[in-house]
């Protein structure tokens, strides 16, 4: 007898039950039912989705309140990314006293728009925002921004201060450095 040869040995039934491997049965108007519910539920997810970027769009005008309320003065420069652009927005924010925004638009196809977008002010704010993304990356990388260790709100706070201030102190010991 070789030695891997099956040939030998029975096959022997085990005593596990498994589970029916067929298609179940299903009335028609189960299935349709099922396959609404599943199309719903995606039509759903899209004006969820267009419920958020509009809820973000609407976000400027708050912030810029909120920015007064704790400040006790309007900022004079307004920046963020395109996701923040809207065209009530914009008037609203200026009528609050902010004297500059800077919020591209992407899709607008106006020359004054684009040559809005092009001034110097409107760069220069553009480039202030991604700077300080930058530094909230690094706060991330740096220092474990990305997991709080703290409980709550006020630990959270206690968290992130403490990420800024050891990232000011080696920016402070680098600039003494050099």
């Amino acid at each position: 007898m070789k030695k891997h040869s099956n040939s030998g040995m029975t096959s022997e039934q085990t005593s596990k039950q498994t589970k029916s491997r067929g298609p179940a049965q299903r009335d028609t108007k189960e299935v349709m039912a099922v396959l609404v519910g599943k199309l719903a539920g995606k039509l759903d997810a899209q004006a969820v989705s267009a419920s958020v970027v509009a809820e973000r769009r609407r976000n400027v005008v708050p912030a810029v309140a909120l920015h007064e309320q704790r400040l006790e003065r309007v900022p004079e420069l307004v920046a963020g990314d395109a996701g923040f652009y809207s065209a009530h927005g914009e008037p609203q924010v200026l009528e609050m006293g902010v004297k500059r925004i800077s919020i591209p638009n992407h899709s607008s196809k106006s020359l004054a728009r684009r040559r809005h977008q092009k001034q110097r002010w409107f760069r220069k704010g553009q480039k202030w925002r991604t700077g300080s993304e930058g530094r909230i990356s690094v706060l991330k990388r740096r220092h474990g921004l990305n997991r709080c260790r703290y409980k709550g709100p006020a630990g959270m706070k206690r968290w992130v201060g403490l990420a800024v201030i050891s990232d000011n102190l080696i920016n402070i010991g680098r600039a003494l450095a050099e």
